[in-house]
């Protein structure tokens, strides 16, 4: 699962690429779905913290998921 804010979520589709860079990793697959939860159960179950006291609101389920170092 990940996160992506209520803002980037409405701009993804099912089985588009999803490319995620953190820091030095590049994260990249396929998404499966968007997961609408409106009141953050899902990041509940899954310990996710919450930012500024919202819940995180559309987990996305990326499948196929690959990683790359860059130096």
């Amino acid at each position: 699962l990940w996160d992506l804010g209520v803002s980037a979520v409405k701009h993804l589709e099912p089985n588009a690429l999803l490319v995620l860079v953190c820091g030095n990793t590049v994260y990249y697959g396929d998404i499966l779905t968007v997961l609408n939860d409106d009141d953050g159960d899902i990041g509940e179950i899954v310990g996710w913290g919450k930012i500024h006291g919202r819940p995180w609101k559309d987990p996305t389920l990326p499948v196929n998921v690959k990683m790359i170092k860059v130096p």
